[in-house]
């Protein structure tokens, strides 16, 4: 079996010296050991790491892509009634912080058009499905006068990328930006020492 010589600075000493004394006459079987366990680590982050197409822009759009891993996702209620803005935060594969940033139209008010109560009972006669189909186009006519310019309701896409986490802390909600931090500091599953 070859030797390796392992340098070991100054303020590490005292941690070589304990794993001596609690590995006994076997302090190699237990680097080994810690070593092995430092891979199973790296490389299990490294699979999380995948290839992230991303389109930014608002009128015209473009995309961009690049290596790295989803720490945090979150759809909150826009600053504007009637939009939501989508987080996604990523560590790209040189440590860097992305941010992905959608601001779109709340489609999902879209469910809860209040059509017209009096109409829904003829739903299912044939004679008056033209009268109800009529006041289902009114009701959505009223919620596009209520939308405005369409170009209003457009996406806006915007990626920025920082180099520490700490930078994205006051553009994201707090629950968010507490997620993206637990998973890149002690990662995806908090392990709990009860």
């Amino acid at each position: 079996m070859p030797n390796r010589t392992i340098y070991i600075s100054d303020p590490d000493v005292q941690i070589f010296e304990k794993a001596q004394q609690l590995a006994g006459d076997n302090l190699s079987a237990t680097i080994v050991k810690a070593l092995r366990r430092f891979i199973d680590m790296q490389e299990q982050e490294l699979a999380d790491f995948s290839e992230i197409t991303v389109k930014v822009g608002k009128q015209v759009m473009t995309k961009k892509q690049f290596i790295g891993r989803l720490l945090a996702q979150g759809r909150f209620k826009g600053s504007n009634e009637g939009r939501v803005e989508v987080f996604q935060v990523y560590q790209t594969r040189k440590g860097a912080i992305a941010l992905y940033k959608r601001n779109v139209p709340d489609w999902g008010a879209w469910s809860h058009i209040p059509f017209d109560e009096e109409a829904l009972p003829g739903f299912g006669k044939t004679d008056k499905r033209d009268k109800l189909r009529e006041k289902a186009f009114e009701t959505i006519e009223k919620s596009y006068e209520k939308m405005g310019n369409w170009d209003e309701w457009r996406g806006e896409y915007t990626f920025e990328v920082f180099d520490a986490i700490e930078k994205i802390k006051e553009l994201v909600p707090e629950e968010l930006y507490t997620a993206a931090a637990q998973n890149l500091f002690h990662g995806p599953v908090e392990i709990l020492d009860i």
